[in-house]
This record gives structure tokens, C-alpha cells and sequence, in this order.
């Protein structure tokens, strides 16, 4: 089953990111009538943008007791010995110190390094992402969300081929946003602003794919935001000499075999062979 046949099923949710270490946790006294979108429309009106931690103080309200972990979120076969070693042996050196740009290069390695090596070895069918570069982004969006101030995501896998160093881009060019971060708290909430970007920006994203780093551990967790908060992976990893690595090159394998739209989380109806016209909008909310 792909991510967007098994997004809304919360009875295989097995339990709160909260208790697997993200760190996400709200009192409960915190009042959750207040949407994200009624409080950055409010933040429009003034002069000055919605900060970044403002932001994240609203998404923190949005995602109490929406935050869950599954374990049969996307559909592959395992990936065979022989293809994992192979990843194994051209994988990059991991930096043992530095901050957290010092990492993105090898995120990006790691993540190319498995797609290249799959795509290879695997059936050549045309997929969704074939098209796609993953590039090192770590510079504000060109646009942002009803007034608030624009996000930097650190990686990016965009539609557009090959951006230059300075080279920006709006949130409908983008398809999947990654974070690197030192902590999981921070990370699922800068990733939840990610989300909520994407959701605005092509109303027809039934979810939209969000993938944390946790570069100190080496973590990552593929998140899976919908209407209803988000479901991610557990804690796979990116270290070749752990246990987890072999699910974290499945996982990702299956992302980039994705073949239909409706697959990688968009509505099948707003294929270009399927035009239609908006008579009135009846309600309108933006995700988280």
C-alpha cells in the first residue's frame, strides 16, 4: 500500500511521536480552537511577518496528540544483501564535528548514493520524482504562507533541474523538503511549517513528505503530514552499521518508485488529462 492509501488510517498508528523521542509535547491546558491559519492571518494584517518561532508556537498547538508513528507507512520489498552492501561501500564519511551545515552535503550523498544505486538495479519504470533534483537549498523560499515571514529549508527536491548556488524558488516547484537538525522537537515543528507551505501552495496534496535528520544520532524519520497532524516512520537510520539502515534504504526506495501522482500524495483528478473548473470555495484551511 502506497503513503497516500494509508495516510488517514490512524488505527495503524502504533503510538505518539512524543514517546519515541521527538520531543513534541504542549500542556494540556493550551487552548486548541485557534487554527494555524486563522493566527497567521491575523499576523498578515501587521507589518511586520510572522516570525519563525511564532510560527512554531502555533504548529506546536496544531500537532498535540496529532503526532503518530507507523510502521507499514509506504509498500516495498526488502532490499537484497547484495544492493546493500553495495550502498554500504559508497557511502560518505559522516563529519564528527561541526555545525549543522556541515552536514547537509552528506545528507544529500547518502540520499543520492541509495536512489542512484536502486534505480539501477531495480525495474526502469518511469517515476514520479525521475525528473527531480535533490539539492542543498539553505536559503529563504521566494514565497511564503498569508504573511508569514519565508522559511529556509536545508535540502529540497525540486522540479526545476539544477539550481545555481543563489538561485531561489516558490513552494509549488518543491515536491519534498528535508531538515537537518541536532533535536527532534525543533525539527518536527520547522518541518510542520515546511508542510503547511506545501499544503498551501497546490491545494490538490491529499499529504505532503517531509524527511527529518537528526545529524547527531544520524536519524531520520520519513513524516508524513495530512488534515489530520502527521504520521511518521520510526527513528530509521542513516549509519550503514546499524540494524535500521536496511529499512531506511527500503523506505526511500519506495519513495522514488513511486509511479502515479496519486501516489506521492496528490489528487488524481488534477491530472492535466482531467481539467475542471472551482464554482465556489464552501470551506478552506490550510492543513496544520
Amino acid at each position: 500500500m502506497s503513503a497516500s492509501g494509508h495516510k488517514n488510517d490512524q488505527s495503524h498508528a502504533n503510538s505518539s511521536l512524543r514517546s519515541h523521542g521527538s520531543g513534541l509535547s504542549v500542556p494540556p491546558t493550551t487552548p486548541l480552537g485557534r487554527s494555524s491559519a486563522d493566527s497567521i492571518k491575523r499576523s498578515s494584517h501587521h507589518s511586520t511577518p510572522a516570525s519563525q518561532k511564532e510560527l512554531q508556537g502555533t504548529l506546536q498547538i496544531e500537532l498535540f496528540e496529532a503526532t503518530f508513528e507507523s510502521d507499514s507507512l509506504v509498500d516495498a520489498e526488502p532490499v537484497s544483501t547484495t544492493i546493500l552492501n553495495e550502498i554500504k561501500g559508497k557511502l560518505p564519511k559522516w563529519p564528527s564535528e561541526g555545525g549543522e551545515a556541515a552536514y547537509y552535503k552528506p545528507v544529500l550523498d547518502t540520499i543520492d548514493t541509495v536512489r542512484t544505486i536502486l534505480k539501477k538495479s531495480s525495474n526502469p519504470a518511469k517515476a514520479v520524482y525521475d525528473d527531480h533534483d535533490l539539492c542543498v537549498y539553505d536559503r529563504e523560499m521566494l514565497d511564503s504562507v498569508e504573511g508569514a515571514h519565508p522559511v529556509k529549508p536545508d535540502l529540497i527536491l525540486t522540479r526545476h533541474k539544477k539550481l545555481g548556488p543563489k538561485e531561489r524558488v516558490r513552494w509549488r516547484d518543491v515536491d519534498v523538503a528535508i531538515e537537518v537538525k541536532s533535536e527532534w522537537q525543533n525539527l518536527v515543528l520547522q518541518g510542520a511549517s515546511y508542510a503547511r507551505a506545501l499544503f498551501y501552495s497546490n491545494w490538490t496534496r491529499t499529504f505532503a513528505l517531509v524527511i527529518g535528520i537528526n545529524y547527531k544520532s544520524r536519524g531520520i524519520r520519513f513524516m508524513f503530514f495530512h488534515r489530520g497532524g502527521v504520521t511518521s516512520t520510526r527513528e530509521l537510520t542513516m549509519d550503514g552499521e546499524k540494524p535500521m539502515f536496511s529499512e531506511f534504504v527500503r523506505v526511500l526506495g519506495a519513495i522514488f518508485s513511486w509511479s502515479e501522482p496519486e501516489t506521492a500524495g496528490f489528487l488524481p483528478t488534477a491530472s492535466p488529462d482531467c481539467a475542471f473548473g472551482c464554482i465556489s470555495i464552501l470551506s478552506s484551511r490550510t492543513c496544520i
